[in-house]
């Protein structure tokens, strides 16, 4: 597969994250997957592209970092078939520790029933006193790396924290519903903020905050 399809394949995935997280829906079931020529297909390639050190065969053309490249097909694949040990190997040796990778590490771990209780502890000693979390310890809180803190914090059901950190996107949230960095909204942030939103609804009366931040995706789409 060359560079251009790599980029189309990579536009169709993020598309279905953002997609997912506007709907509110989380992944295709493994069920859909196989009853879905087409889906079934996609993993068979997505599977291929591990190779046998943990790194995949298309990730130095992608437009993503490694780590993200690889964290998010280890979700992909869990959602859809089962995480490759060796990627999920590769993944945990990432010695960049910002608040993001940390979070994907530990989502990637849990997902392969590894101990991620490392990155989980360091991931809440980085909780700012507003609630929120930054990139690194001391840095200010900013809604992106919050969502990732709390999706991390739902794959270990570590709750303590959790109240905090919501209360601090209520906080930022901009007037038009969107989450963004320096005040600025920003379709990437705010769709990984509903996807965090989503995993507490049932338990947190985040239901106008979700909605609003529904609209302005839907909006944002419309005008793409």
């Amino acid at each position: 597969v060359g560079p251009l399809m790599c980029r189309i394949l990579e536009k169709i995935v993020r598309c279905v994250f953002v997609c997912a997280s506007i709907l509110g829906l989380g992944f295709v079931s493994q069920v859909q997957a196989q009853t879905s020529p087409a889906i079934t297909n996609g993993v068979q390639w997505l599977a291929a592209q591990v190779l046998p050190d943990g790194s995949l065969a298309t990730e130095a053309t992608s437009v993503a970092t490694v780590l993200q490249s690889r964290s998010e097909t280890a979700f992909t694949l869990k959602a859809l078939s089962t995480v490759p040990g060796n990627l999920v190997t590769a993944i945990a040796s990432e010695t960049d520790d910002n608040t993001e990778y940390l979070a994907r590490q530990a989502i990637a771990m849990l997902a392969a029933g590894q101990d991620a209780s490392v990155q989980i502890k360091t991931l809440l000693q980085r909780q700012n006193d507003d609630g929120g979390f930054g990139g690194a310890p001391m840095y200010a809180s900013n809604p992106l790396d919050t969502a990732w803190a709390l999706i991390a914090l739902n794959a270990s059901g570590q709750t303590t924290t959790v109240p905090g950190a919501l209360g601090y996107l209520q906080a930022v949230q901009q007037p038009d519903g969107s989450f963004g960095l320096d005040g600025h909204a920003d379709i990437y942030t705010s769709a990984y903020v509903l996807s965090a939103l989503h995993l507490y609804a049932s338990v947190f009366p985040m239901s106008t905050v979700i909605q609003s931040t529904t609209n302005y995706l839907m909006v944002a789409q419309s005008v793409s």
